[in-house]
């Protein structure tokens, strides 16, 4: 199936979009590039939920991928209605998440990611907390694991914890509220931040945000391996452009506190780890050393040096823009 993009359904402006017509409680919608098998993985989750089948639909767009993703969702066989959508070319995470969205027939979006699998009541428990409550976001608990399976007792992990308003990982909001305000920012290309822009848009026309922690998302998260180092520090780098974005388009002191661009004491701290660059030459000799492999996974005191380098090249991109 072809997209429709936002010039086509409104060459003028944004606000004028409309939906289409209703015929189910819930959209789950999914944006994936290059993640066929993990994929597989977060549709078969929603194939025993507790929430009738007929009742929701799985809006999946592939944004570009070039892997096998379109073979696995041509050829997978599910109880509710899939809708696949393909990017012939790599847009970014907003404009995937608005194709779904002109592609949703639901209420009632819950969005989740590629690499989110869902608890076997996570719709029921999303659409509970919509039927009770008026003009809310709903975000679930995004439990991280190690491993692509529902853990039997789902345990509270420091990286669950976020005072996000709007968590695109396990979130659900009325269909219409999303139209209201536009849908997603283009602008934001690369990754990160274009949540929490949709979250402060949803904010001021007076949506509320509350935590629904029995709606569970389980966020696949591998420990991290030597081998993964460049990577990490380069979304860190498109983390600072979407950061820039963000902060310009929300003059706010939360937006300078969400990304950290703010003087004192992130900025501060990171000229005087620049000093001679000595931080970041001891972690770089650190994750270098010849005893570390690149399959090695990092832990201690070597995971701590990787975020401190992605932390470095984060701060060192938003200098970098803010000082032209």
């Amino acid at each position: 199936m072809q997209e429709p993009t936002l010039h086509d359904c409104c060459p003028n402006s944004k606000r004028e979009i409309q939906p289409l017509d209703s015929d189910r409680d819930i959209t789950v919608a999914i944006c994936s590039h290059n993640r066929s098998g993990m994929l597989k993985l977060v549709l078969e989750s929603l194939a025993d939920q507790s929430f009738p089948a007929e009742r929701f639909e799985a809006v999946v767009t592939d944004d570009a991928s070039s892997d096998d993703t379109q073979d696995m969702l041509h050829s997978i066989k599910l109880p509710y209605r899939l809708v696949n959508v393909r990017h012939e070319y790599n847009r970014g995470i907003t404009a995937a998440r608005n194709t779904c969205l002109l592609h949703s027939r639901g209420q009632i979006i819950i969005f989740v990611d590629d690499d989110v699998i869902c608890h076997q009541h996570l719709l029921q428990e999303h659409w509970s907390f919509q039927s009770s409550h008026s003009r809310c976001i709903c975000n679930g608990w995004v439990n991280h694991v190690s491993e692509p399976k529902r853990p039997l007792t789902p345990k509270l992990r420091l990286e669950d914890l976020s005072n996000g308003y709007f968590w695109t990982s396990n979130v659900s909001v009325p269909r219409e509220y999303l139209f209201q305000v536009g849908l997603f920012d283009e602008n934001f290309i690369e990754y990160g931040y274009e949540d929490k822009d949709m979250g402060m848009m949803l904010k001021a026309i007076g949506i509320k945000s509350r935590k629904h922690m029995k709606a569970i998302g389980f966020h696949v998260k591998p420990p991290m391996q030597r081998k993964h180092l460049e990577s990490h520090c380069r979304r860190a780098v498109t983390l600072a452009h979407t950061a820039l974005i963000y902060v310009r388009k929300h003059r706010t002191l939360r937006s300078r506190l969400s990304t950290g661009i703010i003087f004192f004491p992130w900025l501060a701290i990171h000229r005087l780890t620049k000093i001679g660059n000595w931080l970041e030459n001891f972690c770089l000799k650190r994750l270098n050393r010849p005893a570390l492999h690149m399959e090695d996974k990092l832990c201690g005191l070597d995971l701590w040096c990787a975020e401190r380098l992605s932390k470095i090249y984060y701060y060192d991109e938003v200098l970098r823009y803010l000082c032209r």
